[in-house]
């Protein structure tokens, strides 16, 4: 009898698909085998279980619960401390400001005082004194008021109350330096630049002006 040779091929690829699904069978079973060896049973003693329910609660025993009253009691305190100190250190800034007045400076017999500053709000103020004490009048012409902040920045004033002329008596004159705070932006000091006129033989400066807030 003569085997057809598409017959046998057949049998032949049947028979290697059986051995290969036995192999690969083989293989899973020993992959898995292996894979559970470290794999235990977990401890169901109902014994254990709950001698650890008991000190978790001794664990959570430890925490203690705060009065809410209390916290917001804390929270003012802290509140009030904080603002305590600005005030206190606001006052030792401000004290240290007046502290430092009057500003004066003088040149040919004529004097130049800043006796003290305050703010009205809008405006930067700035309560000054001018006297001659030299031999001939002087005259000033406050439009040549020249007033820059630390950074050099010109600020524009209005003066109100000095005389265009000094006499020469020694006599005080006041008046006022107003600067609008809008053009002070974050400036901390100012200068005042005061020349005669029209013989600019006098020049008064005055720096570090401390600005009130």
């Amino acid at each position: 009898m003569k085997l057809n040779p598409t017959l046998g091929l057949t049998f032949l690829l049947l028979i290697l698909m059986l051995v290969a699904g036995a192999v690969s069978t083989w293989w899973g079973y020993m992959l898995g085998y292996e894979a559970l060896k470290s794999v235990t049973q977990p401890d169901v003693n109902p014994a254990q279980q709950l001698a650890e329910d008991e000190e978790n609660d001794d664990q959570q025993e430890g925490f203690t619960i705060v009065d809410e009253q209390e916290i917001l009691v804390k929270v003012k305190g802290y509140i009030q401390g904080a603002s305590s100190d600005k005030s206190a250190t606001e006052e030792n800034e401000n004290q240290a400001r007046k502290d430092i007045f009057p500003l004066a400076i003088q040149d040919n017999g004529v004097t130049l005082q800043v006796v003290k500053t305050s703010n009205d709000g809008e405006s930067l103020l700035l309560n000054v004194s001018l006297k001659n004490e030299g031999e001939e009048p002087v005259e000033f012409l406050y439009s040549l008021l020249e007033i820059k902040d630390e950074n050099s920045r010109t600020l524009s004033g209005i003066t109100d109350g000095l005389p265009p002329e000094l006499p020469a008596n020694g006599e005080s004159f006041s008046g006022t330096i107003r600067i609008p705070l809008a053009l002070l932006n974050d400036a901390k000091q100012i200068s005042l630049t005061l020349p005669d006129y029209p013989q600019q033989q006098v020049k008064l400066k005055i720096a570090a002006i401390p600005v009130v807030r």
